[in-house]
């Protein structure tokens, strides 16, 4: 298969230290070459046989059998040579001790995928092919000689499938999180109408009350079974004659008392009943506001740190699983697979002081921060009175929290919150030993004691070098 002389700069004598199909159509070899790791993904599809090199081994799928038989026949074993008979397939020939292999991608209909080929040409396994070669059958190559591939050629192939799949993915990921917001602000919705009718139902109660003391003016009257009674209304000018219902296996006088706890509750609950609004419209607001920055987010490149942002946010605003599905994954690897790995439950920040500053990203990934990675005697705040981040100063046993990494940790706080933007913020704290998590609690919802309360007044300078300030990578 090509027996022209092999190129100085090609793959070969590379090691191939594992395979894997993280997803159909699609091989992956790691190999180790001139001192370095390098990925080898290996693409049978309709559109033609194709390779590239990557940086880092795509996730996705278990091995399938092919994989596995793949790992048995080639792995450990070094590359001899890699080439491609344009528009119809690549062939990697690779040896391992006294064996040789033939491991061959097809790409043209009706049959694409891959054989491997044992060394007298005949076909040991293959994958993706209904009709092509089976078992025992031999296969061979077109007449001409095949191109070999060198390590630029397939960088630069490789980056080229990273970048479009990257795009791809990225763009799934918006439409997702696009359609989760919208499902979030129609939930914030119906809502805010469930808040206004029991609003508008408080009006029903100076009603009850008159209908509570009719009955009790007219105990003597009703008779048992009786389902109207018919007073005078006075609330009305001129007064009126006024039917009032009744339930005919009720006692009259339980009716009066029913219709007086009711306007109670009614009145209790008004008060209540105008927060929630409040708090539901702010929500409803701030998902619109969300919605309308994911739609921006399509009208240009995307930018993966922006929608990365955004996501946390929505998360941070209730919307369900908005963190899936983001992270773009290597071609061949399914999507969302590797990215949850390297993904922390908090954002890290040095405060002035050199104390690191930790702040949840959002409701689950509060409760990991606090329940999971903090230490009792770390300090512990949160925004009063409103959603937001968890936010912890790391601290040694017996150490007080200095003043400034104090106002630093306020100040993320505040900033994490649903009172962003606010010029003051009163933001509780305390020592995360005195934070608990009660039984039925939603996510990130807390039950703190022994709290101190800072009213802090965001200075922009401060924000500002936390935010530059932002600690990325592995802790």
């Amino acid at each position: 298969m090509g027996e022209h002389e092999t190129p100085p700069d090609s793959l070969r004598r590379a090691r191939i230290q594992r395979v894997d199909s993280p997803a159909r159509g699609t091989l992956s070899l790691t190999l180790r070459w001139q001192g370095e790791t390098l990925v080898l993904v290996l693409f049978g599809t309709p559109r033609g046989p194709d390779a590239g090199l990557l940086p880092e081994r795509p996730r996705g799928s278990p091995a399938n059998a092919f994989a596995q038989k793949l790992r048995r026949t080639i792995q450990n074993g070094r590359i001899e040579a890699l080439e491609v008979y344009p528009g119809h397939a690549l062939c990697l020939q690779v040896e391992r001790g006294e064996h040789r292999a033939t491991l061959v991608s097809l790409g043209q209909e009706p049959a694409f995928g891959f054989l491997l080929l044992g060394p007298d040409g005949l076909v040991m396994a293959s994958s993706g092919l209904p009709d092509g070669p089976v078992a025992g059958e031999s296969w061979a190559p077109p007449s001409e000689a095949g191109q070999a591939l060198n390590p630029d050629d397939l960088r630069e192939e490789g980056a080229r499938r990273f970048a479009a799949e990257s795009k791809r993915s990225a763009d799934r990921g918006r439409k997702l999180l696009l359609k989760r917001i919208r499902s979030g602000r129609k939930r914030a919705e119906r809502k805010a109408v469930a808040i206004q009718a029991d609003i508008a139902r408080v009006a029903s109660v100076e009603e009850l009350r008159r209908e509570g003391q009719a009955i009790l003016g007219a105990l003597h009257e009703i008779r048992r079974g009786q389902t109207e009674l018919e007073a005078m209304d006075w609330s009305t000018t001129p007064p009126s004659q006024h039917v009032i219902s009744l339930r005919a296996d009720t006692a009259a006088k339980v009716q009066a008392e029913e219709r007086f706890h009711r306007a109670r509750r009614l009145e209790r609950g008004a008060q209540k009943a105008e927060e929630r609004l409040r708090m539901a419209e702010a929500e409803l607001e701030r998902l619109i506001q969300l919605e309308a920055r994911c739609r921006a987010l399509g009208e240009r490149d995307d930018d993966d740190d922006a929608l990365q942002e955004l996501a946390e946010e929505a998360d941070a605003a209730g919307v369900r699983r908005a963190l899936q599905s983001l992270a773009p994954s290597p071609p061949g690897g399914k999507r969302g697979r590797s990215a949850p790995a390297a993904r922390t439950s908090f954002r890290r920040f040095p405060s002035v002081d050199g104390l690191q500053i930790w702040v949840g990203k959002g409701g689950a990934d509060n409760d990991r921060l606090t329940l999971d990675h903090a230490r009792p005697h770390d300090r512990w705040f949160h925004a009063r009175g409103c959603p937001g981040a968890h936010v912890l100063v790391k601290l040694d046993r017996n150490q007080g929290c200095p003043p400034e990494a104090l106002l630093d940790a306020a100040t993320l706080a505040a900033h994490f919150s649903k009172l962003r933007g606010d010029p003051v913020v009163d933001v509780q704290h305390t020592e995360r030993r005195y934070v608990r998590k009660p039984r039925g609690a939603g996510a990130g919802q807390v039950l703190i004691e022994r709290e101190k309360v800072i009213a802090v007044r965001i200075e922009s300078e401060r924000l500002q070098r936390l935010l530059d300030s932002e600690l990325r990578g592995e802790r």
